[in-house]
């Protein structure tokens, strides 16, 4: 099965996260809160409609103006970018050039 994709941006004070499948919005006060909301959104239609199957990987992308970036984390964890690029199977990256999460 393909990752779970999500896009994260920043909208006035809250963050939207969003992906098309399956086809999920959300907000959140920070990046990483709209991302597990998605995660947890998307797991819930995923038992609705493929009898539980869900991807391996959640990639997100997340912009907040001139800064962006991309994580990878296992599907099946909530999200943090505490250990995001650190823990075994994870990745982070950002616009900045950093390997490790910081002011989100």
């Amino acid at each position: 099965m393909a990752p779970l994709r999500v896009h994260v941006r920043r909208f006035q004070n809250r963050y939207v996260a969003e992906c098309r499948v399956p086809l999920v919005t959300v907000t959140g006060a920070s990046p990483e809160e709209a991302i597990e909301r998605a995660r947890l959104k998307a797991m819930e239609a995923f038992d609705a409609f493929s009898a539980g199957a869900y991807p391996s990987t959640l990639i997100a992308r997340i912009e907040d103006g001139a800064r962006s970036a991309i994580t990878m984390h296992a599907m099946d964890r909530p999200f943090s970018l505490r250990g995001a690029g650190r823990e075994l199977g994870s990745y982070y990256f950002d616009s900045l050039g950093n390997d490790e999460p910081y002011g989100w």
